[in-house]
C-alpha cells in the first residue's frame, strides 16, 4: 500500500462532503445537558445550546448518539398507606 508524502500510515485526509454543523465537543455538551437534567428533550437543548440550528438536526444528533426520543412515564406516588 502506498503511503505517499505523509509518513504516518494512519493519518486520514480530508473527508469529502458537507461539514457537520455540530462539532464532537458540542455533541458531548448536549448529551451531558440531557443526562444531568439541565435540558428535558432535544427541543429544549436546541433552545438553550444551539439557537441557530433546527430542532430536527439536534434530534438526529441524539438518535445518532443512541438517545432515542421517549418521554418517561409518571410513576404513581405510593405512601405508607398504599404499601
Amino acid at each position: 500500500m502506498e503511503q505517499g508524502d505523509n509518513p504516518d500510515f494512519y493519518a486520514r485526509g480530508t473527508i469529502p462532503g458537507r461539514p457537520h454543523l455540530i462539532g464532537t465537543r458540542s455533541e458531548r455538551v448536549a448529551v451531558r445537558a440531557i443526562k444531568s437534567g439541565e435540558c428535558r428533550d432535544a427541543t429544549d437543548a436546541q433552545r438553550k445550546l444551539f439557537p441557530n440550528l433546527d430542532p430536527t438536526t439536534i434530534r438526529r444528533m441524539f438518535i445518532r448518539k443512541g438517545y432515542n426520543g421517549c418521554i418517561q412515564w409518571k410513576k404513581p406516588w405510593l405512601s405508607h398507606k398504599h404499601v
